[in-house]
């Protein structure tokens, strides 16, 4: 006798049940120590039941790492609601760049730790990577619109992110010991950028 269907729901419920256990086990063990048979043991399905939903290790690998990035965006898309000055907008972003990397570890390591799936292979994630990139870039274009900052906001974008970077990489290694913690250094940061990239005015 045939198995009926699944219902769209309950196919995405559980493309959401495997990503969120394999995005844990990515995040520990690689996608090298990602293991098919530990994760539909974990599930309670049969070894064949996830090659209905995904087509192979690598989309799956590639789904989880675009749920990771929906979460990312979202952390950092309204971290600035409400403020009007794009000075702390500015600051906003870099503390909830902090933030997320803090309260969501796997995701994070997934989109800043680990190599990216197959774009060619992927297509369909592509844009997920790119929402939170544009919001970063944007929140800077918007602070270069202001006259707060000078530059193209691409570049000062990525020297934003990658200093931001840098700090919270040392963090979650468990490398700031020496009297400075994430939060103050991040916060440092964002001052010291903000300031190179003030206008500069001509003396008097």
């Amino acid at each position: 006798m045939a198995r009926p269907p699944l219902s769209p729901e309950a196919v995405e419920q559980f493309r959401q049940r495997l990503c969120e256990l394999a995005m844990e086990r990515i995040a520990e063990h690689g996608y090298d120590g990602l293991s098919l048979r530990g994760l539909t043991q974990a599930l309670g399905c049969s070894y064949a039941t996830p090659y209905r939903y995904f087509r192979d290790k690598q989309d799956i690998f590639a789904a989880v790492r675009a749920l990771a990035y929906d979460r990312f965006a979202a952390a950092i898309e309204h971290a600035a609601d409400g403020m009007g000055d794009p000075e702390a907008r500015v600051y906003a972003l870099t503390a909830a760049y902090v933030r997320f990397a803090q309260t969501a570890p796997h995701a994070y390591k997934l989109i800043c730790e680990l190599g990216l799936p197959g774009r060619d292979e992927h297509p369909e994630y592509w844009p997920k990577e790119r929402r939170s990139w544009e919001i970063w870039v944007g929140e800077i274009q918007s602070a270069v619109d202001s006259g707060l900052l000078v530059g193209d906001p691409v570049e000062v974008a990525h020297v934003f992110w990658a200093s931001v970077h840098g700090a919270v990489s040392l963090h979650l290694g468990r490398k700031l010991v020496l009297g400075v913690d994430v939060d103050t250094l991040v916060s440092s940061i964002t001052r010291s950028l903000l300031f190179a990239y003030q206008p500069r005015r001509s003396p008097q």
